[in-house]
């Protein structure tokens, strides 16, 4: 898979990262702030939550194990500035329902949907 939208509301654009539930591990192709990533999603049975790993565009690491969470900056520890490699904006799962539901194995990609915040966002909000 690959790409993503762009995602705009009069106070904030981001990017509409094309998650799905259809499959409980994959890989997604993104850029994000101008840098190339792999994005790593997979289902645990057993916790019944979704994690997401950031890779660079040759595969190699750069974070593992991101729990996905709503209402919460998921990369506050692993940006740009403590991970060499991450883009510098922010991954934000929210749930459209306005329930903050954690992502399951029904609603991933079907009412709980994954945006990226660009940095530039981020400074003209601030």
């Amino acid at each position: 898979m690959e790409a993503t939208e762009r995602f705009e509301r009069s106070d904030m654009a981001a990017q509409l990262i094309p998650v799905t539930n259809a499959l409980t591990n994959y890989k997604l192709k993104v850029s994000l702030d101008g840098i190339n990533l792999i994005l790593v999603f997979s289902y645990n049975d057993r916790t019944q939550i979704w994690d997401m790993c950031v890779q660079d565009s040759g595969g190699n690491p750069l974070v593992d194990g991101i729990a996905m969470v709503t209402k919460y900056p998921l990369n506050y520890r692993f940006n740009a500035g403590q991970v060499a490699g991450m883009p510098p904006g922010i991954f934000l799962l929210v749930d459209q329902s306005g329930k903050d539901r954690t992502p399951d194995i029904t609603n991933f990609g079907q009412g709980v949907s994954l945006f990226y915040v660009p940095v530039a966002d981020i400074q003209a909000a601030t």
